[in-house]
């Protein structure tokens, strides 16, 4: 995750074809938490452990951000808003970082570099 957190949100000037699902991105590491197909099954674990965890009102706030407003929440952003405590913010940290753990070893983050 720290490997994640520290890279800029990258715009290239052309669209990039993701080696590990082919499709076009922007940004990789926006890509890789809200788009590759090759990450489908652990997006939707990460989801499944979102909606078993919260209120239902917080999963439906998280899917109604953007991607890159996304990205920046899954990579510690603490958004604004009263539902959003500090042991809700450390809770979902830690989802976070448990889901996409080992999802970020095999994904190679940097292989674009």
């Amino acid at each position: 995750m720290a490997r994640l957190s520290a890279l800029p949100f990258r715009n290239n000037p052309v669209p990039v074809v993701c080696s590990k699902c082919n499709k076009f991105y922007w940004d990789e590491v926006v890509h890789f938490f809200t788009s590759c197909d090759a990450l489908n099954l652990h997006r939707n674990a990460f989801w499944d452990s979102v909606v078993d965890t919260f209120p239902v009102e917080f999963s439906a706030w998280l899917h109604g951000l953007d991607d890159a407003q996304l990205t920046a929440v899954l990579l510690g952003k603490r958004p604004d808003g009263s539902f959003y405590t500090d042991e809700v913010h450390v809770n979902f940290l830690c989802i976070v970082i448990k889901a996409w753990y080992v999802t970020s070893k095999s994904y190679n983050v940097c292989a674009a570099q």
